[in-house]
């Protein structure tokens, strides 16, 4: 029994170093879903998949718009290859007096940067598109960060930032959306129970989760969808989240003249680990220290679901909560 609930410790600390970063797909009744990337459902009416991940380039396209920023100093770009926008931008920086001690002067210098380089940041867009959200400093660094609206909507995903140190602007990003334009609205839209009713049946049919909870629908929201080399469209939607537990949560958008879901993005973060038992050393000798060894065929519960270890694969982990030694 000691052995064992070392083994299970030994688990959950593995499990918090790894959960961020090891991913494992979920398939649902008729396809697969992927930690933290959207998912189009056939209402969304595309014909190519979304992206998994952005993908960037490091040469900039011709244009005015990047030689008005470069003409202010020896910046470098990566660029995201599917919207066109310049997803980070760095280099020595150009003066922003008093920015690094003062929000409002780092927030006016980002808001007239971002004015005046709207064509780069944010094709398509308004000056006054643009939110502000957060202005914090540390001491070393401050960062300023817009939130993107369309026709006072947000656009899911869309923000610019601006980094200052020592009052230099020295670093832009943008995740900007471009050329924002919606389908037509429709003349006639369903009311909000029969909404939730629809979005409720095809969240729990697609991901297979019959008796899962599912949300009020919520504000209206720009939905960008984006393929891996070019953005197929933007969709009015409103976000439902059905929590399946240990079984899994996901964030939907639904059409809100419809009720059809058009996307899922799943909000799970998995992770793998090894099990192994901090047992004492059987070896002859003075000494009886603790030593680590692996714990093949151990018997855990992980989620309330029972789990066995193997010595080729380790247990899938759901999350970081009950998780308790099995005798």
């Amino acid at each position: 029994m000691r052995a064992r609930g070392s083994a299970v410790l030994v688990l959950c600390l593995l499990t918090l170093a790894g959960s961020a970063g090891a991913t494992i797909p979920r398939t649902g009744r008729t396809r697969r879903f992927v930690a933290d990337a959207l998912t189009a459902m056939p209402a969304a009416g595309l014909a190519k998949p979304l992206r998994a991940q952005r993908d960037v380039k490091w040469s900039p396209p011709s244009g005015t718009a990047w030689h008005a920023l470069a003409g202010t100093g020896p910046w470098q770009a990566a660029w995201d290859r599917a919207t066109g926008v310049p997803n980070r931008i760095w280099g020595a920086g150009v003066p922003a007096p008093g920015a690094s001690a003062s929000a409002d002067v780092a927030a006016a210098f980002a808001r007239a940067w971002l004015a005046d380089h709207l064509a780069l940041l944010a094709p398509g867009a308004a000056p006054g598109d643009f939110e502000l959200v957060s202005n914090a400093f540390d001491g070393d660094l401050r960062a300023v960060g817009f939130v993107q609206r369309h026709q006072g909507r947000i656009v899911v995903g869309g923000q610019v930032s601006f980094q200052f140190k020592r009052d230099r602007l020295f670093v832009i990003g943008s995740e900007a959306l471009p050329n924002i334009v919606l389908p037509p609205a429709p003349r006639v839209l369903i009311a909000p129970a029969q909404l939730h009713d629809r979005a409720t049946q095809t969240l729990r049919r697609e991901l297979a989760l019959p008796d899962a909870p599912v949300t009020a629908p919520g504000d209206e929201v720009v939905l960008p969808l984006i393929g891996d080399d070019a953005v197929l469209g933007y969709r009015l939607a409103v976000p439902v989240t059905i929590d399946g537990g240990a079984d899994g949560r996901y964030l939907g958008y639904a059409d809100p003249a419809t009720g059809e879901v058009l996307a899922v993005r799943q909000l799970n973060l998995y992770a793998s680990g090894t099990v192994l038992y901090h047992a004492v050393d059987r070896y002859p000798g003075p000494l009886r220290t603790r030593i680590d060894r692996p714990a093949p065929g151990a018997h855990v519960t992980l989620n309330g679901a029972s789990k066995t270890t193997s010595t080729t694969e380790v247990p899938r982990i759901c999350s970081l909560s009950s998780i308790w030694s099995r005798s």
